[in-house]
């Protein structure tokens, strides 16, 4: 799945849309690594993609705890940490997100204690950015899944 994406905006540089690969890599790198960081053994961890209104939208879906409803607010800020007992540093989700700031684009997280998170991240495509030149990049995206079951996970 990274590298399709990764191919994806590859590909979309080369044709004149300003992306960075590897910022967009680090996103999903984040995003992914933290899905499967919070996820049992038997968990899942769900990746989709698929265009709607001129934007790219991916999905990040587990089957992990869950955030609580307190620590929803502040996920995305620099080194803050709703779990203290799992590795990190609490800077990931923060990068991403500016990331994704940068791009034009947004993460957006939702998340309920014991019944997992779901990540989104939504790029706006060419033709949004063509209609909308305030805004910033890519073309469309083939529709894509892709599933992760934990089979282990190495504790730290």
């Amino acid at each position: 799945m990274l590298i399709l994406f990764t191919n994806f905006f590859r590909n979309q540089r080369a044709a004149g849309c300003p992306r960075d690969v590897n910022r967009l890599r680090q996103v999903f790198i984040n995003v992914i690594d933290n899905a499967l960081k919070y996820t049992n053994p038997g968990g899942t961890v769900r990746v989709s993609a698929y265009e709607d209104d001129g934007f790219i939208r991916v999905i990040i879906k587990d089957s992990g705890c869950g955030i609580p409803a307190e620590h929803l607010p502040n996920v995305k800020k620099k080194f803050y940490k709703a779990n203290q007992n799992v590795r990190g540093n609490g800077i990931g989700l923060a990068v991403a997100n500016e990331i994704m700031e940068l791009h034009s684009g947004s993460l957006d997280v939702d998340s309920e204690e014991g019944m997992g998170t779901t990540v989104i991240i939504t790029i706006p495509t060419m033709k949004k950015l063509e209609m909308n030149p305030e805004l910033s990049n890519t073309t469309q995206i083939p529709t894509a899944t892709a599933q992760v079951q934990v089979v282990e996970r190495k504790q730290d």
